[in-house]
């Protein structure tokens, strides 16, 4: 047998084919960090191939661990992450424009001056606690507003008008909501200035406040802030040398906090309702930081894009527009009024940072920042001006919706939902291809079964973080150190990012590691696996994102923003080919991919701080870390999970997994061992107290022929947060004596306690009940119900009630089995029930402001069984909440006792049940 003599040609050839074929059967890493290669010189070619061999070499390794990224930079990155966060937070509190003074004042240039707005809040303020029905509310606050507008009024020059007026409106609506309730009230009150330039115009745009505040509260925040800007904006149009178009119709409305009456006073029974065409709400959920627009429409885009184009200091995001309207934070403003019962369209904005004073005593001027006034009167007034003489606003509505959000407060983007869908969709279509762009080396199915399963440990990872974050939330609420970050919100790193990170990280470090680096892109350089991961990654938030699309949320735009860059790194290097070098690779990947997208997070989850005073006043049937937990893992995962993958370019990624799980350990130490973690402050500057809500109350029960067969008083105390009754039973002598309401329930609808809104309704079980002697304070205005059938017919019979008491009653008809709510005087139709302990019951807010000159009458259409007697059971539950500052009021005693990092919120109640 003869051997062929092979020529250097046929052998470069034969070399190819074999190359060829491997290339086909493994993804090759063609670099010279792996050992398995070694530089080979082919004959009559100037090119060099790697060829197989089985010896390790020093200089490869030399190599490798040159390609690796030092640990001590990687902690300098985190550290510069955290400096960056807490920079960002920084700004969004106290990044506020300079205030302005009197002697900033210019001719003929329109100014807005904090130091006049202010000195307006500070008078408004001072009246104290203005609630409705109250003398300071109805009186002292009505003429406050009426002689600051007729100064206004009498110093308007350069051709505009200021026309005033007080009126007072009666009415009733049905609110749908988680605690849905009937809403009636009479004579409640507003204070409306409208300016026009010239002759009256046909057409008005609308700026509303309330002044009206809750019990206890002096309101500066909410809502006299915005209302003094009101009245500051309109000192400086009504003297400017610009020409309005349409007419601005100022609200100050005096029964927001009643459930927003006044708001829906106006729009049903004012005569300057008809020629509103869009409206400005303003309102506030905290004392400081930047106002936000958070939701806008319903329909009218155009809104939204004067917004964008017309205000100086923007602050806006779909985020907070879709966490709001999930019903997540317990509030809600005279926006629902507009939209719903006015059929307007309109932009709604508010204060968000420093909730924790939200309608508590501390909600007074002094801890406002000047720079508030400024941020929210720049804006007001350059919005007002631009819709001023909008000519949208002498057209019909415009279908459609909008997706906008700031980037650090400097601009607005703001595209359609239409054009949010297209980018969505193109967005994670790209994510979803872009990792199969061609690698050398790499066929495209060993690339689709290294995603794979690289997907499966991604989404492993981010399972556990979540998993992780939740533990420590909930270890913290088993060893009743619940809300530890309420006053330390830098514990939220250690309490939650952490934790949701170092699954993540402990994952693809695993997956760098033997055995399990055979298995999943062996051949692949370190660049090219690190890219592969965050290829999976990115795939992982693409089905997210189009998942979240469908859904309809607006807030979907923060992951494709992230998804985008992330794949335009990914698709940049792939074109380029330069997975393979490491370093160059990292620095697009991070300065391409990621840092747009983390700057833009971190800011957004500062934004997200305002959640946390909500959790303070949501009850203590809830588990507050629960839900923080929940919420910072979604954000730290969000842009986390394409941090974790780099762990595989570090040097020693122990030492990173080391220091994340002693940064958790020590954070978990500090907010159970020391005072750090202790929840409340009383710091004057930026308080962060506990809320505690004592009601003095008298119960009485009333057979059906009208005789007294139950009688009693005490304290019904209501624990606004997950710490209570704990962190004050100490303090309270009398908490001995308590009980929960669970255990101690009437025989009665609600448990015979005096239900002030619907909220209470969801935390009367979690409540408390203490024996004490029956209040005096009813004897001022006593409350009572009287009935009698009549126009009894075959089909159903009439009730006849007759309601008298304080200007705040609450009433609740229960109907019993077999009997039906067919019609009432009270609106057109009887609304949808709700139901408490499998009773069907209609709750009802009864309130008036100035007292109606004759008895209160309301009428019943009950359809009823044969057989059926009694009928109906009726509470009424009468609040006295004026004067709650009295020294002689019989729970003195309990309020003397309570430490000075409590809020209280406290008044006298009678609760009366009644069978018919």
């Amino acid at each position: 047998m003869t051997r062929k003599k092979v020529s250097g040609y046929d052998m470069h050839y034969y070399l190819k084919i074999l190359d060829r074929k491997r290339r086909t059967d493994a993804c090759y890493r063609r670099t010279r960090e792996d050992p398995a290669y070694s530089m080979v010189k082919l004959p009559r070619r100037n090119e060099a191939i790697y060829a197989v061999t089985s010896d390790s070499s020093e200089y490869n390794e030399e190599r490798k661990r040159k390609d690796l990224i030092p640990s001590l930079w990687c902690g300098l990155a985190i550290l510069l992450i955290l400096l960056i966060n807490v920079t960002l937070h920084h700004y969004l509190y106290n990044g506020l424009p300079t205030p302005l003074t009197v002697n900033d004042l210019v001719a003929g240039k329109d100014l807005f001056i904090t130091e006049r707005a202010k000195s307006d809040l500070i008078g408004l303020a001072e009246i104290g606690e203005k609630v409705v029905g109250s003398y300071e509310n109805e009186v002292v606050a009505v003429e406050y507003l009426t002689n600051i507008l007729q100064e206004i009024q009498a110093e308007a020059t350069n051709n505009k008008t200021v026309q005033i007026d007080v009126a007072r409106g009666s009415g009733a609506y049905f609110m749908s909501n988680r605690r849905s309730y009937t809403n009636v009230y009479l004579n409640v009150g507003n204070v409306i200035a409208r300016l026009s330039d010239g002759d009256n115009s046909s057409v008005a745009l609308l700026v509303n406040c309330h002044y009206d505040s809750q019990p206890s509260s002096p309101g500066a925040s909410d809502n006299g802030i915005n209302c003094a800007a009101m009245l500051e904006v309109l000192r400086v149009l009504s003297q400017s040398q610009t020409t309005l178009t349409h007419d601005i119709i100022f609200l100050f409305n005096g029964a927001e906090e009643n459930g927003l009456q006044a708001s829906h006073a106006f729009v049903t029974t004012h005569r300057w309702a008809a020629d509103v065409r869009a409206f400005l709400n303003y309102d506030s959920a905290g004392f400081g930081g930047r106002e936000a627009l958070f939701q806008s429409g319903p329909k009218d885009p155009w809104l939204d894009a004067y917004y964008a184009s017309a205000v100086p200091h923007p602050h806006a995001s779909a985020v907070i527009t879709d966490l709001f309207e999930s019903g997540l934070v317990p509030s809600d403003t005279d926006f629902r009024i507009f939209r719903d019962f006015g059929n307007l369209h309109g932009l709604d904005m508010a204060y968000y940072t420093g909730g924790h004073v939200y309608h508590t005593l501390y909600d007074d001027y002094q801890i406002i920042p000047d720079g508030c006034y400024q941020h929210t009167g720049d804006n007001m007034l350059a919005l007002i001006k631009a819709l001023g003489n909008a000519p949208e606003l002498l057209e019909s509505s415009v279908e459609g919706n909008s997706v906008y959000y700031d980037f650090l407060g400097l601009f607005v983007i703001r595209y359609s939902t239409t054009i949010a869908i297209i980018l969505n969709v193109l967005t994670a279509l790209l994510a979803l291809a872009s990792p199969f762009w061609p690698t050398p080396g790499c066929s495209i199915k060993d690339k689709a079964k290294s995603l794979g399963i690289s997907f499966l440990f991604q989404m492993l990872g981010i399972l556990l973080g979540f998993g992780l974050s939740v533990f420590f939330g909930m270890l913290l609420d088993w060893t009743d150190n619940a809300m530890s970050w309420y006053s330390n919100p830098g514990l939220l790193i250690g309490l939650f990012v952490v934790p949701t990170m170092l699954p993540m990280l402990g994952v693809n470090w695993a997956m760098t590691a033997q055995p399990i680096e055979q298995v999943i892109s062996s051949r692949l350089g370190t660049g090219q696996r690190v890219q592969l991961n965050t290829q999976a990654v990115g795939m992982l938030w693409a089905i997210i994102l189009i998942a979240l699309t469908i859904y309809g949320l607006k807030s979907a735009y923060v992951i494709a923003i992230i998804v985008g860059f992330v794949s335009a790194a990914n698709i940049i290097t792939s074109i380029l080919k330069l997975q393979r070098l490491v370093r160059v690779w990292l620095a697009i990947f991070i300065g391409v991919g990621l840092f747009i997208p983390t700057l833009y997070l971190l800011w957004l989850g500062s934004m997200t701080t305002s959640f946390l005073p909500i959790m303070g006043r949501s009850g203590s049937d809830i588990t507050p870390d629960l839900y923080i937990s929940l919420i910072m893992a979604a954000i730290t995962s969000v842009i986390g999970c394409f941090w974790a993958p780099l762990i595989a370019v570090v040097r020693r990624p122990q030492v990173l997994v080391l220091g994340f799980s002693l940064a958790a350990v020590i954070t978990i130490l500090a907010a159970t061992v020391t005072t750090y973690g202790f929840p409340y402050t009383v710091d004057r500057t930026s308080p962060k107290p506990q809320r505690f809500c004592l009601i003095h109350t008298e119960r009485t029960m009333y057979d059906i022929n009208g005789n007294v067969t139950y009688n009693d008083g005490g304290f019904w105390i209501q624990n606004l947060d997950r710490n209570g009754p704990r962190t004050v039973e100490k303090y309270i002598s009398e908490y001995s004596n308590a009980t929960t309401v669970a255990d101690a329930c009437l025989d009665t609808i609600y448990c015979g306690l005096p239900i002030w809104n619907g909220r209470e309704m969801g935390m009367l079980n979690k409540s408390f009940w203490i024996p004490n002697e029956v209040p005096t304070v009813q004897l001022y205005q006593p409350s009572a119900l009287l009935g009698v059938w009549n126009d009894t017919t075959t089909e159903s019979r009439r009730l006849y009630l007759n309601l008298t008491g304080p200007d705040h009653m609450r009433l609740v008809f229960a109907p019993r089995d077999g009997v039906t709510l067919s019609n009432w005087s009270l609106l057109e139709e009887v609304p949808t029930s709700t139901t408490w302990n499998e009773r069907s019951v209609y709750f009802v807010l009864h309130d008036y402001a100035i007292e109606p000159e004759t008895t209160v009458e309301i009428w019943l259409d009950l359809v009823v069984s044969d057989g059926v007697n009694p009928v109906i059971d009726i509470s009424l539950n009468a609040h006295y909440v004026h004067n709650t500052t009295s020294a002689s009021t019989p729970y003195a005693s309990i309020l003397k006792q309570l430490p000075l990092w409590v809020a209280p919120l406290h008044w006298s109640s009678t609760y009366k049940s009644y069978i018919f």
